[in-house]
């Protein structure tokens, strides 16, 4: 019961500071989970980063509950989703109420256009971070360069890289490797 309420403490506070969406909030998981407390390995987040990915729902919370389920069961998975949404919940609530209000505020706009650059630094170093552990061979790299190709290059949807992607990977790792 005690990793379960340090895990449900992690996940609350992760969600507190998650400014820019989920996959901010990737990096501050990795780091939690992972480099401080060493609940997971780095192998185990990048499978749950896949995981959380190919499901549908946000990032965040779909890496929240996988993580939670990996470290402690189903019951902690569900206390980790709850944990990570408490927090921007309230905040989504209390915005959506104020908003009107606030919109026009110059010292709102201004702090909003110093988060938004700060959230795409974080969310550029949690990509960085996970492409260091997620590279295991020169066919990964193949893997990423193939997936960019697909999103940004043909203009297809990200699922059709991920199909593609785990196609190659059941051909190649399956049956050539």
């Amino acid at each position: 019961m005690d990793l379960v309420l340090r895990m449900c403490l992690a996940f609350i506070k992760i969600g507190a500071f998650c400014f820019g969406g989920g996959y901010a909030a990737v990096g501050l998981i990795e780091n939690e989970v992972v480099k401080t407390m060493g609940w997971l390995t780095s192998e185990q987040y990048i499978n749950i980063i896949a995981i959380a990915e190919m499901t549908p729902g946000p990032i965040a919370v779909n890496t929240s509950t996988f993580a939670g389920y990996l470290m402690s069961g189903p019951v902690a998975g569900i206390l980790c989703t709850l944990s990570i949404i408490l927090i921007p919940s309230c905040l989504a609530l209390l915005t959506a109420f104020f908003f009107e209000k606030v919109k026009n505020n110059p010292k709102v706009q201004v702090a909003v256009k110093g988060i938004r650059p700060g959230a795409i630094g974080i969310i550029a170093a949690a990509g960085i971070s996970i492409a260091k552990s997620g590279f295991h061979d020169y066919w990964s790299a193949l893997f990423f360069a193939l997936a960019a190709f697909i999103i940004f290059k043909l203009k297809k949807s990200p699922i059709i890289a991920l199909l593609s992607c785990g196609a190659l990977g059941v051909l190649l790792y399956g049956f050539i490797l």
